[in-house]
């Protein structure tokens, strides 16, 4: 399955959707919409349920973990940066005022990068794929814009992360030359390996036009490689951004 090319479809499906929901709106009588507008507050998020759906584009690097051996696989260096650009969709559900739930998924590639004088060595080491399963608490909210129609929003949660990962022969042959270093064999089976863990994110959302918003937050993971044939599992810690745009009702 091309996961880039199902992100672009959910891109076009909720960029037509919001384009029929603002026809929809613009076509309201004027009294009706007025209502709409003096009922925003209390019936979007008073004790309403809100559902919230969108994509988000993001790049995460390890901050801590994956203990290699960089040197045995030939970079000039130990001080190597692990960086991911990531794409995704998250959904969100708020049957409570104060706290939602969220279900996301998540698609990446990941590189490792280490410059050494002039010299800098690059391998694209592994593609990934997240689940995440958590809860979203609104802690602070507030009114914006010249009529007070939009609602500015900070919010903090968190929850567990399913992750499967695809790693290239680049990243097979660093992980066996790091291992065969530490006197650890390493003998792998397939090309794949599963993983778990758990995430806390903070952020902020900017609810406008009462069907859009857009969104930006940073997430800390903390995740178990779990590699099959292999002694050895890696645990690392991932640091992100994330910046999204989607609809809500």
């Amino acid at each position: 399955m091309n996961f880039r090319n199902f992100y672009l479809s959910v891109c076009l499906i909720l960029l037509t959707t919001a384009i029929q929901a603002n026809e929809e709106h613009t076509a309201e009588k004027p009294s009706e919409q007025a209502q709409q507008l003096e009922n925003t507050s209390s019936a979007s998020f008073g004790q309403e349920p809100v559902f919230l759906i969108g994509v988000n584009l993001g790049y995460d690097f390890v901050v801590a973990g994956y203990q290699l051996d960089y040197a045995k696989a030939g970079f000039a260096t130990d001080d190597v940066l692990m960086s991911s650009l990531s794409g995704g969709i998250a959904a969100e559900f708020r049957p409570w005022q104060r706290l939602g739930l969220q279900a996301g998924y998540t698609f990446g590639s990941t590189s490792a990068t280490a410059t050494s004088g002039a010299v800098t060595t690059n391998i694209s080491m592994y593609s990934w794929q997240d689940v995440q399963l958590g809860a979203i608490i609104p802690i602070y909210r507030t009114s914006v814009g010249s009529e007070n129609q939009n609602t500015f929003e900070i919010y903090a949660g968190g929850g567990v992360v399913f992750t499967s990962l695809d790693f290239t022969s680049d990243f097979k042959d660093l992980l066996s030359r790091s291992a065969t270093s530490q006197g650890i064999l390493l003998i792998f089976r397939n090309e794949s390996a599963t993983g778990t863990g758990f995430y806390f994110k903070t952020g902020a959302n900017v609810f406008i036009h009462e069907f859009l918003y857009l969104q930006a937050d940073i997430e800390l993971k903390f995740q178990k490689a779990i590699f099959p044939g292999a002694t050895q599992d890696l645990n690392g810690t991932h640091l992100g951004w994330r910046l999204g745009a989607g609809f809500y009702f």
